[in-house]
């Protein structure tokens, strides 16, 4: 194992439908500002708040299990499950505590 091998280490395959940038569409809980999820193949997950006069970035970690996220922000480790499937237009549904969004895979900004 090289120097480096680390960082070449994938919690999915770059090609997962989860790889990419989504943004909530729509939402069971009410939300004001935009909100974009990008999941990364090594594990990271950027979760991004668009407010009026700046952007909200939290630094999570996750894996699937199944059809399951868990993820965690360790910086305050407590692990969160959501499960997700995908619509026929590949519209990506994630369900938290009982409540569900819906997010569009868009373009990174």
């Amino acid at each position: 194992m090289g120097l480096f091998d680390f960082l070449k280490k994938r919690v999915i395959e770059p090609t997962h439908p989860l790889c990419g940038v989504w943004k909530i569409i729509r939402s069971e809980e009410p939300m004001e500002d935009e909100v974009r999820m990008t999941f990364h193949p090594d594990g990271r997950l950027i979760y991004s708040i668009y407010l009026k006069d700046r952007i909200q970035i939290m630094k999570l970690t996750f894996r699937v299990s199944g059809d399951t996220i868990i993820s965690d922000q360790p910086s305050h480790p407590k692990e969160e499950r959501s499960r997700f499937s995908f619509e026929d237009d590949g519209v990506l549904v994630l369900e938290h505590e009982g409540r569900k969004a819906w997010l569009k895979q868009v373009p990174n900004r």
